[in-house]
């Protein structure tokens, strides 16, 4: 059984991950919908790039898999490590687009 301060942690992963998927999930949907409203926090800052959002989402799902992997498959333990590549490997990449101007 859980002592209080590893249940505070698992509610606060928990409302994190929820955080990151909405944000995430909201900004992709802007990008598909053209509604710069969900893209900005204010008008005249930059958007957020669909690379990050997606990120974001990739993210929520691994600590999501990951907060479970102790009472799963197999498969559980060894997916977050896979999206944490992913996300790095599509980090470098837009790093790589950015520095060297590629579009």
């Amino acid at each position: 059984m859980p002592n209080r301060l590893e249940s505070s942690y698992q509610n606060l992963t928990k409302v994190i991950r929820a955080l990151d998927m909405v944000l995430g999930v909201a900004v992709i949907l802007g990008w598909i919908f053209g509604k710069v409203d969900l893209l900005q926090i204010l008008p005249g800052y930059n958007p957020m790039r669909f690379n990050t959002a997606l990120c974001l989402v990739i993210s929520s799902l691994g600590l999501w898999l990951a907060a479970n992997a102790a009472q799963a498959a197999t498969w559980r333990v060894k997916v977050p490590g896979a999206l944490g590549l992913f996300i790095f490997m599509l980090a470098v990449v837009t790093l790589a687009e950015s520095a060297f101007g590629w579009n």
